[in-house]
């Protein structure tokens, strides 16, 4: 758990933001996929965050991860997230399928 994969990865406005990955193998998920948070949630003047639905899945670990709060671990409000309706749901159930296959936890 304590070995560490850095990956560079392009985010949109095309310069190289560094991402660490801790404790996972480049062969449980797709590495290449994965999206920084803050340039997927981030922009207050948009109405929806600018994440494609095939991000969304139960084996993306990153991205369900920064969805749930610290304490709770309840999934993030759609207003906070700026998710449309339909993404919400899908992530949503991805979470649900998570926590289910023991990947994300139900409480900390």
């Amino acid at each position: 758990m304590s070995r560490q994969i850095t990956n560079n990865i392009k985010n949109r406005s095309g310069s190289n933001v560094p991402q660490v990955f801790e404790g996972m193998s480049n062969t449980a998920i797709n590495v290449s996929s994965v999206v920084p948070f803050s340039s997927v949630f981030s922009g207050q003047n948009r109405r929806f965050a600018n994440i494609s639905t095939s991000l969304i899945h139960y084996h993306n670990y990153f991205i369900l991860k920064q969805i749930l709060t610290d304490m709770s671990r309840k999934i993030m409000r759609r207003d906070l997230s700026g998710l449309s309706r339909s993404s919400q749901r899908e992530l949503r159930k991805h979470v649900f399928i998570a926590r289910f296959l023991g990947l994300l936890p139900y409480v900390k």
